[in-house]
């Protein structure tokens, strides 16, 4: 649970880095993933999108204004236009 805005703009870096990482499992084959699965990383990115609405949502903090807006993709998980 993110109880500070440290542990929030943390979160927020963790799910661009596993969102653009996603990117490259999903364009590898399967055999170079070393174990690796996607549904794995977008389990990781879908806890962090819950943990960051929950934070937004009590109003402790807001997303900064220039984020873009988010699509959710055919799995669910959100991804930047």
């Amino acid at each position: 649970m993110i109880s500070s805005d440290t542990q929030y703009q943390k979160a927020r870096d963790e799910l661009e880095y596993l969102t653009h990482w996603l990117a490259q499992l999903d364009s590898r084959e399967a055999k170079d993933r070393k174990g690796l699965t996607t549904a794995s990383v977008r389990r990781m990115i879908s806890r962090l999108q819950e943990e960051l609405a929950e934070y937004e949502a009590a109003g402790v903090s807001t997303p900064p204004a220039s984020e873009k807006k988010t699509q959710p993709d055919d799995a669910g998980v959100e991804r930047q236009d």
